[in-house]
């Protein structure tokens, strides 16, 4: 029991010096599960035939191994003629344990990354329809608050008209009237129309105001970029500021590129 304890202690502060390491060397054009400058790195172990070898050989200088005779160049040239035939620093500086680890780190991620997807697509399906549903919840907190507005000035009317008819009668009434005599001075009167109108048109000025606010938003959009470009120098290194070159992002709702000519 105290080996397998062990060994899990091992391997968990193995996997942390991975991240440090992944952090620190591959962050800047790389992620788990999405493309950046550079590939995903979900299932690089699957996509290289799991030969850690190989991928050991790869990181430790890039070109080499493209233009070299090795087991995966076929597969390393076709990537990197993919990815607009970015060059890949050549990490020989890191050790094959160092590399080792990192990959050790990609796989951890990939694992939990799968375990996690269940769970979410399941509560993905369930909020969905909540989502949709709940769309016309979120046109305006006011649209609610003016109908009940509405109805309680409706009712109080309603209430005005009974309590003065019974005040303006002389003679006692041999036939009770029926609810919709007693409710037809109120719903047709010009200030229960009036408000009518002015609530229609209060819900018609609220929805079209949220369509138009949300013309051309994209959540999470990531355009694909016309060249390979890495922003750690400019952004890391010199600590040029975003807006340099992406100039519209303080003007509209696209930040815009700049343009490669």
């Amino acid at each position: 029991m105290r080996i397998r304890l062990l060994i899990a202690a091992l391997a968990w502060a193995w996997a942390q010096d991975g991240k440090a390491l992944f952090q620190a060397n591959c962050a800047s054009c790389h992620a788990v599960n999405r493309r950046v400058v550079g590939p995903a790195l979900k299932g690089v172990h699957e996509r290289w035939g799991n030969d850690e070898a190989e991928i050991i050989k790869f990181v430790h200088n890039s070109q080499a191994y493209i233009n070299g005779n090795f087991k995966n160049s076929a597969y390393a040239k076709k990537l990197y003629e993919e990815y607009n035939k970015s060059v890949m620093t050549a990490f020989t500086g890191l050790s094959d344990g160092e590399i080792k680890a990192i990959l050790d780190y990609i796989k951890a991620e990939t694992e939990a990354l799968a375990k996690a997807a269940p769970t979410e697509a399941a509560s993905a399906g369930a909020g969905g329809a909540s989502t949709a549903a709940g769309g016309a919840e979120q046109v305006s907190p006011i649209l609610w608050v003016l109908v009940i507005a509405l109805g309680a000035i409706a009712a109080a009317l309603l209430v005005a008209t009974l309590a003065l008819s019974r005040l303006l009668r002389s003679e006692p009434e041999t036939a009770k009237p029926s609810l919709w005599d007693r409710v037809q001075p109120v719903v047709t009167s010009k200030r229960f129309l009036a408000l009518v109108v002015l609530v229609a048109f209060l819900w018609w000025v609220s929805v079209t105001t949220v369509k138009a606010r949300s013309v051309g938003l994209h959540k999470g959009y990531q355009p694909v970029q016309p060249i390979a470009f890495s922003h750690k120098l400019h952004a890391g290194q010199y600590k040029i500021a975003c807006q340099y070159c992406h100039v519209g992002v303080e003007k509209g709702k696209s930040a815009t590129i700049p343009s490669t000519n």
